[in-house]
């Protein structure tokens, strides 16, 4: 199952971890993240009506949805997809076209 988030976060994350400072960190640790980095799977995408959008995940279940776009994360606070890469106009379709989007109604009411 790809789970939306959790890759996004990894792919946000994992690059800039190797860059802490040695004192920090280990050889091991840093040639772990590059590792984990090149294992990931893709970010998934899935298309709806021509237009691709971010899924929050393969399969999942309805009932559990919160009342927020988990599948936005992509644009904060993982920023993965910014105005000026591949992925912004991903995020502008789900937006704007995924039938599970709920833009943000209140959650903690």
């Amino acid at each position: 199952m790809n789970r939306l988030v959790p890759i996004v976060a990894l792919k946000t994350l994992l690059p800039e971890m190797p860059e802490l400072p040695e004192g920090l960190t280990r050889e091991s640790d840093r040639a772990l993240w590059r590792a984990m980095l090149e294992r990931l799977p893709a970010v998934p995408t899935r298309d709806v009506d021509g237009h691709y959008i971010f899924p929050l995940a393969v399969s999942f279940n309805l009932e559990s949805i919160n009342l927020k776009d988990p599948q936005l994360y992509v644009i904060f606070p993982y920023p993965l997809a910014l105005p000026d890469n591949e992925w912004w106009q991903i995020s502008q379709d789900t937006w704007d076209h995924d039938d599970l989007a709920i833009h943000f109604l209140p959650c903690w009411g």
